[in-house]
């Protein structure tokens, strides 16, 4: 069983597990290597420096670790600063991201080990109201999900499906054109807040993250390891940019073209997927593949030559002020992509 000291609730702090301590505190930028070594140990890959501090804006984004008395980091949690709009209610939120234990710690025999402190302690800083964030999300396996609920740590807020269609040459129309933008000439900028405007117009019934051209320019063009490429939608006959989609190839190979994030009016997402099938087509890749919440998958699942599963659950930390307002959580007109998620 573990036991707090009186000063829990405000890292640093010392918490015994099994019998044994563990300090618990926030990570700064002199502790990149170590959350970095705890990544591998956990997710293997090939993380580095950049990654630390393209994620954690190099230690400006809240990242609490547990620490043996040996000073070796084995548990983390963290969370990246996102603004979102809940039905145009703009409020500040936090992504949960990187909880992970490491292996030789996992077999701790306590209901409240590791997982648990680093998650508690970060959801209990963080998050509610008076808090830096008001509402946090994140994007846990079922498994890890299920395991949460039963701690009191989030609350079920649905699932995260990946969707898919083969890559086929659909029949062209008049009425809509693509091209290509770049991250790196002048227009990106402005077709980016062009389509976000034209978006956020039509998403007052939604619960979604800012899509604003700042922000995507660090989510998507700043990534360190990842490219990204940008497909504007638009009228033949005008240069007014109706919205833009965002694709790279999917991590795992001969799975063809994943598309990550849409900005633009949800009323076009069936428009946008046309053109992305059409650019997929034309780059040869096998086929599309999209995650999406609810709200996306009920406006996508009636397209053509369409599958889908289950890839991760929505899991909503119980002190964001949120929960207890009107509907259940998993109800809620949530609007996330596989470009909201932290695996982009």
């Amino acid at each position: 069983m573990a036991n707090l000291s009186p000063q829990a609730l405000s890292p640093p702090c010392e918490i015994v597990i099994g019998g044994e301590r563990y300090w618990a505190r926030y990570l700064g930028p002199e502790d990149a290597d170590a959350l970095v070594e705890l990544h591998r140990a956990v997710f293997g890959g090939s993380f580095c420096q950049q990654w630390y501090q393209w994620k954690y804006h190099n230690g400006q984004n809240p990242s609490l670790g547990l620490w043996t008395h040996t000073g070796q980091l084995i548990a983390h949690c963290g969370g990246v600063k996102r603004e979102l709009f809940l039905k145009d209610n703009p409020v500040h939120g936090l992504q949960i991201t990187d909880v992970m234990v490491h292996p030789l710690w996992r077999g701790i025999l306590s209901r409240r080990g590791p997982f648990y402190w680093v998650s508690h302690l970060l959801y209990n800083n963080q998050i509610g109201k008076g808090r830096s964030a008001q509402v946090g999300y994140g994007f846990p396996s079922q498994r890890h999900l299920q395991l949460a609920i039963k701690l009191h740590l989030l609350l079920d807020g649905g699932t995260i499906w990946q969707m898919h269609w083969p890559s086929v040459s659909l029949p062209k129309t008049w009425f809509w054109h693509y091209d290509i933008l770049h991250a790196s000439e002048p227009r990106w900028s402005h077709a980016i807040e062009h389509a976000w405007c034209k978006m956020q117009a039509q998403s007052s019934h939604l619960y979604l993250g800012n899509r604003n051209s700042s922000i995507l320019q660090w989510r998507y063009a700043q990534h360190p390891e990842h490219q990204y490429f940008y497909l504007r939608l638009k009228r033949p006959w005008s240069s007014i940019t109706q919205g833009v989609a965002i694709v790279r190839e999917y991590p795992t190979a001969n799975e063809g073209l994943l598309w990550v994030d849409w900005i633009g009016p949800p009323g076009l997402l069936n428009d946008a997927l046309s053109m992305v099938r059409q650019y997929a087509n034309q780059k040869q890749y096998t086929g599309v593949a999209a995650w999406g919440s609810k709200a996306i998958r009920d406006a996508l699942r009636e397209s053509s030559q369409y599958t889908e599963l289950p890839i991760a659950g929505i899991g909503i930390p119980i002190q964001s002020c949120e929960v207890n307002v009107g509907q259940s959580v998993s109800k809620k007109p949530w609007w996330w992509m596989a470009g909201d998620t932290d695996f982009l």
